[in-house]
């Protein structure tokens, strides 16, 4: 299951294969077309790619021409949560 939530934040919820969870809070200023957007705008949007539920690829916002990559955007999350170390 993916879940989806617009706020001051970005939130993604994902089940993974193992059947854990993994969540992500991503910063809106990572995002300038959905920062400068209303809420009814940034609300407006539809899970989409293979089979647009549990296993959904990406998220689409009709109203500002937007596609985000669920899977891209956890390994950039990843990547900034990591930086410096290693």
């Amino acid at each position: 299951m993916t879940v989806v939530r617009v706020y001051d934040v970005l939130y993604i919820e994902r089940r993974k294969s193992d059947g854990d969870f993994e969540i992500i809070n991503c910063p809106l200023e990572w995002f300038p077309k959905l920062l400068g957007a209303t809420r009814k705008e940034r609300n407006n949007f539809r899970l989409i790619g293979v089979g647009a539920g549990d296993d959904a690829e990406g998220i689409h916002w009709p109203d500002l021409d937007e596609d985000l990559n669920i899977a891209e955007l956890f390994v950039r999350m990843d990547k900034w949560l990591n930086r410096g170390t290693g």
